[in-house]
């Protein structure tokens, strides 16, 4: 976490790898996979706001996965993508 909020860019970046590499590997139960869809979709709003063209394309490259591999594979329902996104 202290890396997201860190003034270095470069730490940023890093940071957003380690939550895609989380992401890309998570293998839990229905619960769990909506709550770090939660979790990522909150981070991902925070990074789309930073001026840096680096950290708005890795968050790109999360929230790719996250709309397409992550609730396909851990099959969440299009109400909780929906309310993911709004509290975002």
């Amino acid at each position: 976490i202290g890396k997201l909020y860190h003034r270095n860019h470069a730490r940023r970046e890093e940071a957003l790898d380690e939550i895609y590499q989380i992401l890309n590997t998570f293998s839990g139960d229905q619960e769990d996979a909506r709550a770090h869809l939660r979790a990522g979709s909150f981070v991902l709003a925070r990074m789309f706001r930073f001026d840096v063209l680096a950290t708005f394309s890795h968050s790109l490259k999360i929230f790719h996965l996250l709309m397409n591999d992550y609730v396909r594979r851990h099959s969440i329902q299009k109400q909780d993508i929906i309310a993911s996104l709004e509290r975002g």
